[in-house]
């Protein structure tokens, strides 16, 4: 989490669309399709392993998704080093 704060990905991926010019749009809607590709395959396999294991999903494991869900379009931007610098008006 210090890396998200250090670096301001969480903030930058989770700003107003509207708010954003031409270069960060297309950057993090880059960064969007390929998280959710990856969270895609990810929760196909979590849900692979457990309809073939006895168990059942949790709520621990539900938790686990939305938080995954939330955080994977901000480690692809931290995995091709972006930085952002925020604005003062922020």
């Amino acid at each position: 989490l210090a890396v998200y704060r250090k670096r301001g990905l969480w903030r930058f991926v989770h700003r107003n669309f509207e708010g954003m010019d031409e270069r960060e749009r297309i950057l993090v809607g880059n960064a969007v399709r390929k998280a959710y590709s990856i969270f895609a395959i990810l929760t196909l396999i979590i849900v692979m392993i457990y309809a073939l294991s006895e168990y059942s999903i949790n709520m621990i494991m539900v938790s686990f998704l939305i938080y995954s869900a939330h955080i994977i379009p901000s480690a692809v931007l931290a995995w091709y080093d972006y930085r952002y610098e925020a604005e003062d008006s922020l």
